[in-house]
């Protein structure tokens, strides 16, 4: 049923899943919304690879916990985020079983900048912490987003397009970002202020298989530099591990096959 203007909504009113009560406090914060709010907005759709297996086998308190940890683990970081008002603000974030919706509003490519390390981050952190491979595609777009509700345009791109972006366990950039991103810093070469300013590209790695843009999640940065070169060896070790227990299904195969292929990539920052 289409509820209309002059039309009763079915959940008001007698038989109704809402009272009176509930019903005025919805209309008055219905009230303090407006189209502003479906707003422009960075935004990332991403499935956890094999989550929905091991759902499927919980079977146990700790099975039961591990699957709790990791979505409590990035509920935090949205509350961490939230709280340093830094360059990441009004960042939401929401998760669904195997699948992680995260949007902030663009405002400028720093912006961006902002949330594709956020993004490398928390990639890393799933895979070497919780030993998961992730798969996502980042654009931009028309969004509401605010107490884990979630509709746009911008988000219907992001879930359609992740979907589309073959078997690797990457989180792949629209290129639209990545030309506006192009745009932006031979703009800033031309009038003499780029210098040594970050970007982007700082993060990033090309796929020539498809020449699409990642994000660059093994790379290390900041005051995680260390701590990635001493946990290589481990990740290395989970890669092969896998490929050889998936040597016999060609579609998980695939996907190690392509993630070994980016560790060994990104031995370039570690013999420096």
């Amino acid at each position: 049923m289409i509820v209309g203007k002059g039309a009763k909504a079915p959940f008001f009113g007698k038989g109704g899943c809402m009272d009176e009560k509930m019903k005025q406090e919805f209309l008055e914060k219905l009230k303090k919304l407006s189209y502003e709010e479906y707003e422009d907005r960075l935004i990332c759709f991403v499935d956890i690879q094999g989550f929905t297996n091991d759902v499927k086998k919980i079977s146990c308190d700790e099975d039961f916990k591990n699957i709790l940890r990791l979505l409590f683990v990035l509920k935090e970081t949205e509350k961490k985020h939230n709280a340093e008002h830094g360059l990441i603000k009004n960042f939401q974030m929401t998760t669904v079983s195997d699948s992680i919706i995260v949007s902030m509003p663009y405002k400028d490519q720093v912006s961006a900048l902002a949330l594709i390390i956020s993004l490398q981050l928390i990639q890393y952190e799933i895979l070497f912490s919780f030993k998961k491979l992730i798969r996502g595609f980042f654009t931009r777009g028309r969004v509401y987003h605010k107490e884990d509700i979630i509709f746009g345009e911008g988000y219907c791109d992001s879930y359609e397009k992740e979907k589309k972006v073959g078997c690797a366990p990457r989180i792949v950039i629209d290129p639209v970002i990545i030309n506006d991103a192009r745009a932006k810093i031979n703009t800033e070469k031309k009038l003499g202020k780029l210098g040594n300013r970050d970007h982007v590209f700082n993060y990033l790695l090309n796929d020539e298989r498809d020449d699409l843009f990642f994000v660059d999640y093994l790379k290390p940065i900041g005051e995680h530099q260390k701590g990635k070169r001493e946990e290589r060896a481990e990740v290395e070790r989970f890669i092969e591990e896998n490929r050889i227990k998936f040597k016999d299904d060609i579609k998980i195969f695939r996907k190690y096959s392509w993630l070994n292929d980016y560790f060994k990539e990104t031995e370039k920052y570690f013999t420096k």
